[in-house]
């Protein structure tokens, strides 16, 4: 019993221990003895009172208020709290734990069913219009490049491992009516780790940047959005190939000592490419391309087989562009507009080449 009261109250211990020392004579005569016990046992009842009134008793009243109970203080009321204490370990958290499991397998439920496997149907999905988009690409060729497209799990050693964890044949689509206790039995548990893991590793993110939002501080980590997202788990890149040489490269790796207009060519092919995926379904399509800032970055000699592409493949191009630009784009455009700015007030009106002017129509300058 001694042991347990001092465990419970270890401050109390070492004045114990001084007033049993004082009990034992040791040689001593009986009357320094007593002296010396009652001593011990004055700095005892002293420690024990300041033990009630600083640390026990506000900690009963506490309780008492937080969960409106009326237990006595001090240590009157010591067994009723233990008894209280001991009831919340043997039962209330057990019947906590029964429930925090139940919801950690609904969480994990949900997310099988509303995260991995869409994210899984997003990649493939993904994976097949790229493919569809390839094949007109293959078709388009920019002077002597012809562009495709790669898509590939990311290079990142731990996005790669929960891509495969997304895209494994036991992520398998669940119904709202199945559940993972209903695949239990078929489930690979090595599988099953795998999502817990990356489970844990989404949630210890999120709580980081809640920590780190919280606190002011910004932080690296991946957001819950990000990691929701399938286009996380994947690289994208454009291979360019010499259709003379027949070298191959891809444009991550030459754009760094590229100029920029040699890497907008593969963004022009590229909107070619998934507008006429759209516009080929239908022989009556309008094939209108609009174009703002059109060609900023490339030269003249980059921007014309550009517009031979258009035309070819009977695209209806409206751009606009600078000054500096339409040199190179006005020989393949039927209709071109000046537009020029003085003040507030903006002019338009046909634009035409020297030497064109007599065959040009009558047009009053527009003002706006």
């Amino acid at each position: 019993a001694a042991e347990a009261f001092f465990a419970q109250h270890p401050l109390l211990e070492p004045l114990a221990q001084e007033r049993k020392k004082g009990l034992m004579t040791g040689g001593r005569t009986a009357r320094a003895a007593a002296q010396t016990a009652e001593k011990a046992q004055t700095r005892l009842d002293d420690a024990l009172r300041a033990y009630l009134t600083s640390t026990l008793e506000p900690a009963q009243r506490d309780y008492n208020e937080h969960y409106v109970c009326d237990y006595p203080l001090g240590l009157a009321g010591v067994e009723q709290y233990r008894a209280q204490h001991d009831s919340l370990v043997r039962i209330d958290l057990e019947r906590y734990a029964a429930r925090l499991e139940q919801a950690q397998r609904d969480c994990k439920d949900r997310f099988r069913k509303d995260i991995l496997f869409r994210m899984k149907d997003d990649i493939f999905n993904a994976r097949r219009q790229f493919r569809e988009l390839n094949k007109v690409m293959e078709q388009l060729t920019y002077g002597e490049e012809v562009y495709r497209f790669e898509l590939e799990p990311s290079r990142d050693p731990q996005l790669a491992a929960f891509y495969q964890v997304i895209v494994d044949k036991g992520n398998q689509q669940m119904t709202d009516g199945d559940s993972l206790d209903n695949l239990a039995a078929t489930a690979d548990p090595v599988y099953e780790r795998q999502v817990d893991a990356l489970m844990e590793k989404i949630m210890a993110d999120v709580d980081e940047n809640t920590r780190a939002r919280q606190e002011g501080r910004t932080t690296s980590g991946a957001t819950l959005s990000d990691y929701v997202d399938y286009r996380t788990y994947l690289d994208y890149d454009i291979k360019v190939t010499n259709t003379v040489s027949g070298q191959q490269a891809y444009l991550s790796r030459v754009s760094r000592d590229s100029s920029g207009g040699e890497n907008q060519a593969p963004f022009y092919v590229a909107i070619c490419a998934s507008l006429l995926q759209i516009y080929q379904k239908s022989e009556n399509s309008i094939r209108l391309v609009l174009l703002d800032e059109a060609f900023s970055k490339m030269t003249s000699d980059r921007i014309r087989p550009m517009m031979e592409l258009f035309r070819r493949l009977q695209l209806q191009v409206l751009l606009i562009s600078t000054v500096e630009k339409s040199t190179a784009i006005q020989p393949y455009c039927d209709i071109t507009y000046s537009i020029v700015r003085h003040g507030d007030a903006n002019a338009i009106a046909p634009f035409y080449r020297a030497g064109t002017l007599a065959d040009a129509p009558e047009k009053e300058t527009e003002y706006e």
